[in-house]
């Protein structure tokens, strides 16, 4: 695999302490490596094997957060939540990604976002605005609703909800 590894401190007088640092490049695939570390001094050498996962930091799924997490209205009303999305992948991905925005709401409701859409660089987090309005026929109690980015480019794999409250008083 495509990685550079490397120990600080280097070296040191037994028994002492080492932290190993693995870089791996864009083009390492996913999956499960074994790692061998040797260590010698004197007449000896002391070897251990590790097993490390690497991950695509280019696909990570976004992620999503409305805000207030509780909102209190009376039956017709409209309230604002405010859906936060982060793109996820590591900055050095340097793909800014469109991801879709949907809901789920009780039945009878009315839902939008301002944007439908948004465009975002790795590990930054744009919001948009979700108006919803309850049925005229609601009853006072708790409605659970959620927000949902879909990455344009993948909607099968790369897709995240989150859900809320909206309270009817």
């Amino acid at each position: 695999a495509n990685a550079n590894c490397t120990f600080s401190p280097e070296s040191g007088s037994p028994k002492f302490n080492s932290t190993l640092t693995i870089q791996t490049g864009l083009s390492t695939s996913p999956g499960l490596y074994t790692l061998n570390i040797s260590g010698t001094g004197g007449a000896k050498t002391h070897s251990k094997a590790y097993n490390i996962t690497v991950t695509q930091a280019c696909d990570k799924k976004p992620s999503v957060l409305i805000t207030p997490g509780i909102a209190n209205a009376t039956v017709g009303s409209t309230l604002n939540y405010a859906t936060n999305v982060t793109n996820n992948d590591a900055t050095i991905c340097n793909a800014t990604l469109t991801f879709d925005l949907s809901y789920s709401i009780p039945s009878g409701w009315t839902g939008s976002f301002a944007q439908t859409s948004l465009t975002i660089a790795p590990q930054l987090t744009k919001a948009t605005t979700f108006s919803l309005t309850s049925s005229i026929d609601a009853v006072n109690g708790s409605y659970l609703f959620n927000n949902t980015a879909t990455r344009a480019d993948n909607a099968s794999i790369f897709k995240t909800s989150n859900n809320t409250t909206y309270q009817v008083l």
